[in-house]
C-alpha cells in the first residue's frame, strides 16, 4: 500500500553581509568616541542607534572621550552651532604621547 507524507522545509538563502574594518590610531579612535558622545536623537528612530553601537564598541576596548578627562566644566573641547560641531583650538596637548603611533 502506498503512503505519502508532506514535509515543509525552510530553505535559507545565502546572505552576503558587508562589514567595514577600520584601523585607527588611539588618537583617531578617541576623537571618534568624542564625536559619538555628541550625537543626539532617539536610538530606535534615528541614526543615533548606529552612533551608540560605534561608541560602545570603542569603549569596550578601553577607549574614552577626550572630554571624559578631568578638564573642568568650562573646558569643553567642542561647541555647536545650528548645523555643525566644532572642536575648540587648545594650547593644552590633548593627545598624549604614543596615541598617534
Amino acid at each position: 500500500m502506498a503512503s505519502a507524507q508532506i514535509n515543509t522545509v525552510q530553505i535559507q538563502k545565502p546572505v552576503t553581509a558587508r562589514r567595514v574594518t577600520l584601523e585607527l590610531t588611539v588618537a583617531e579612535a578617541r576623537t571618534l568616541v568624542t564625536v559619538m558622545t555628541k550625537i543626539g536623537g532617539h536610538p530606535d528612530t534615528s541614526l543615533r542607534g548606529q552612533a551608540d553601537s560605534v561608541y560602545n564598541a570603542l569603549v569596550m576596548q578601553g577607549l574614552f572621550s577626550y572630554e571624559d578627562e578631568d578638564m573642568g566644566e568650562d573646558d569643553s573641547l567642542t561647541y555647536t552651532t545650528e548645523v555643525s560641531l566644532y572642536f575648540k583650538d587648545t594650547t593644552n596637548p590633548i593627545i598624549k604621547p604614543g596615541e598617534t603611533d
